[in-house]
């Protein structure tokens, strides 16, 4: 099963690294691959959310279930769409130099021709997910 882990420092504080994960609406703004995002539900800290991410030819849809621990963790579970098994993490451990991105998937697509299909797209997908968070992070909070 594919697995993809990140780590980057940023010199923001975990509280709004997090803030920005969680706001699922604002993803198509700066992440080229994702077309459309929204909230399905909310439930305290949890969320349940949809991504159309599209590069090219290539698009999927899919939902996920989110476990916010504000603002230290986010438990991100696949709640539809063409994987046979999606789990990640995100932690934002905060320490005198800024905060610790941690980004961690495991997934695995439902079938064996839709993995040849897709798991490129998603590969880059996630592949630079914690650099653009750090980007938009200077967008929204200005550069440190």
């Amino acid at each position: 099963m594919p697995h993809i882990k990140q780590s980057e420092l940023v010199p923001y504080t975990a509280a709004e690294m997090y803030a920005l994960v969680v706001d699922f609406e604002c993803y198509p703004k700066f992440l080229p691959w994702c077309e459309r995002a929204w909230v399905v539900s909310r439930e305290g800290h949890s969320q349940r959310a949809g991504l159309v991410v599209r590069k090219g030819a290539l698009h999927y849809t899919f939902t996920t279930d989110n476990l916010g621990q504000p603002p230290h963790r986010i438990e991100v579970r696949l709640a539809s769409g063409p994987f046979r098994r999606l789990v990640g993490c995100w932690e934002f451990t905060q320490n005198a130099l800024g905060t610790r991105v941690m980004l961690n998937i495991d997934f695995e697509f439902e079938n064996r021709l839709v993995g040849v299909a897709l798991s490129p797209l998603f590969k880059v997908m996630t592949g630079s997910l914690v650099a653009s968070f750090r980007q938009r992070a200077v967008a929204v909070y200005g550069q440190r």
